[in-house]
């Protein structure tokens, strides 16, 4: 995909993501339009590489509820972290695995013209290399006659050059038990290096990693979450392998948390004004959702899911409006009945 500011690279695995949630497909792709290549030397936002504003997501036809689903499938996948500012949302992309907006960085790859230039045989190479002639030279005759030169030629230079790295390799002494246990570590953390980050921590062997490779980072991220929740799993990679072949990928189990967070506090009193005010079917459905931070509000008389990993200023603003509108409803309804005695 082309921008006017060059190009970012979808993967063919964004279409599950597309399948999975069509609002979170359209939002990456705005925030990989939007982001950063490289660190600007003047942002009004102060925004940094990866980084990019959100403020208009209808834009991209989405409302508030699809907006705030969104954000939070993109944050669940490990794709996108948020951070909200009193003049937008700042995203801030920390996975490549659906998208890439090619950002550079100091560790970048060599370019075509190094390669070239490490390929290419120097002139002492070439001259080392020359197949030797059936003649001998007019030159070589006349030195015979001459006696031999007190400093080194070039050519003799050369032919004395010192040995190199492979040949002093084959001269070193066999390695002791203690350096061939060396050995074998550092052979273990190359190939960890290989496989995907999400799997740092996992208690599975190298091979069983190495598995799951065949797999997008971005089911086996979900994977492993899942087994994370899940808890006192037999076979954890068993159960990795069944999450990442599911067509669509399975909702993740609902987490239990033992601490309620500030946010979450604000939710339970939200919810039992809800319960106050005649809605108990909607607060009986938050009940389960609040644990894992999300619930379902009523805005404009609709209801609108929302996360609760929002600054508490967002959510104290949400309830507040919403409050608002059923009390002033509720008002509305009483007139009317009045209005009719």
């Amino acid at each position: 995909m082309k921008t006017s500011e060059g190009f970012v690279k979808l993967y063919r695995e964004a279409f599950d993501l597309l399948k999975d949630s069509r609002p979170a497909f359209l939002l990456l792709l705005l925030i990989g339009f939007r982001a950063k290549r490289i660190d600007p030397t003047y942002s009004v936002h102060k925004l940094k590489v990866n980084e990019a504003f959100l403020g208009d997501y209808g834009i991209i036809g989405l409302t508030r509820s699809e907006y705030r689903t969104a954000i939070e499938k993109l944050e669940k996948d490990g794709l996108v972290k948020f951070q909200a500012t009193p003049k937008g949302t700042i995203a801030t992309l920390i996975n490549t695995a659906l998208l890439d907006i090619n950002a550079e960085s100091d560790d970048r790859a060599p370019l075509n013209s190094h390669l070239l230039a490490i390929e290419q045989p120097t002139f002492d190479q070439e001259i080392a290399t020359l197949s030797p002639s059936e003649k001998p030279s007019k030159l070589s005759i006349e030195s015979q006659d001459q006696p031999p030169s007190e400093k080194p030629t070039d050519r003799h230079q050369i032919a004395f050059r010192p040995p190199s790295d492979s040949q002093l390799i084959a001269n070193k002494p066999p390695l002791t038990k203690k350096e061939e246990k060396e050995e074998e570590k550092r052979a273990a953390a190359a190939s960890s290096r290989t496989v995907y980050k999400c799997l740092d921590g996992l208690d599975f062997s190298d091979q069983e990693k190495l598995s799951l490779m065949c797999y997008s980072e971005h089911r086996v991220a979900h994977a492993a979450e899942f087994v994370r929740r899940k808890q006192n799993v037999d076979s954890p990679i068993g159960l990795m392998m069944w999450v990442c072949q599911q067509p669509s990928l399975p909702e993740l189990p609902r987490e239990s948390r033992k601490n309620v967070t500030p946010q979450q506090k604000l939710a339970w009193e939200y919810n039992q004004f809800l319960i106050n005010n005649g809605y108990a079917a909607q607060a009986k459905q938050n009940e389960e959702k609040i644990p894992n931070d999300r619930m379902v509000i009523l805005e404009h008389g609709q209801p609108m899911p929302i996360t609760l990993n929002n600054p508490l200023q967002i959510l104290q603003e949400d309830f507040r409006k919403s409050k608002e509108e059923i009390l002033k409803s509720q008002r509305i309804v009483r007139g009317l009945k009045g209005d009719k005695l």
